[in-house]
C-alpha cells in the first residue's frame, strides 16, 4: 500500500487469496503466537498460519521480524 496505493494493495490481496487460500486458525493457533517471541504480535499470527499451511516459505519484505517463525521467510525477490 505504501508503495503503489490502497486500490493495488486491495487487489493485490483479493487476487492472492483467490489463488492461495486462506487458513483457519483456531483460538490455539492465535495462543500459539503469543509463545513465539516475536516483537508483533499480528507477525507471529502470520508465521503460525504459515506453519499450520505447511507452507515452505513465508514471503516478507521485513526478514528481520521473522526470524523466530517455523517457516523460512524469504523475500518478495526470491519467490
Amino acid at each position: 500500500r505504501r508503495d503503489h496505493g490502497r486500490a493495488t494493495a486491495d487487489a493485490a490481496v483479493r487476487d492472492v487469496a483467490l489463488v492461495c487460500g486462506v487458513v483457519p486458525l483456531a483460538w490455539r493457533d492465535f495462543e500459539s503466537a503469543l509463545t513465539l517471541g516475536f516483537g508483533d504480535y499480528e507477525d507471529a499470527v502470520h508465521a503460525v498460519a504459515a506453519h499450520k499451511a505447511q507452507a515452505e516459505y513465508l514471503v516478507t519484505r521485513n526478514l528481520r521480524d521473522f526470524r523466530a517463525s517455523p517457516v523460512r521467510a524469504i523475500l518478495p525477490a526470491d519467490v
